[in-house]
């Protein structure tokens, strides 16, 4: 089950002013944006550009690992070739989920303003 993965949110009034998204630019009212005032779209842009990366990074480590267990390893068995290949879904997995995570967090620690309204990476 999937939890709710949006930050904190400040607790605001209803007819609170609106205030301008730091990523996008737009105007958004005060109680859509979350504490580094970024809105939802912007959020789960974010998120899919960061599970992009992750998934590229994470098929170049797993593809790096198998050619050195093919090139360098040269598992003798079947059995050990069964393992190894368990072992490189593995690293797929959790490097995906690790780089995609570190992506994400250095675009919400960078948070440059505009980056959304010009089109940046």
């Amino acid at each position: 089950m999937l939890k709710d993965r949006a930050p904190f949110r400040f607790g605001a009034a209803a007819d609170a002013a609106e205030v301008q998204c730091r990523r996008c630019l737009r105007l958004r009212p005060f109680a859509d944006l979350d504490r580094m005032f970024w809105c939802e779209e912007c959020r789960a842009s974010a998120r899919r550009q960061a599970a992009r990366w992750g998934r590229i990074g994470a098929l170049a480590g797993a593809a790096a690992m198998a050619i050195w267990i093919g090139l360098g390893v040269r598992p003798p068995s079947v059995r050990l070739q069964i393992l190894y290949a368990v072992a490189i879904l593995a690293l797929y997995r959790i490097g995906r989920r690790l780089a995609e995570e570190v992506v994400y967090g250095v675009a919400r620690i960078r948070n440059r303003p505009g980056v959304e309204s010009r089109g940046e990476p």
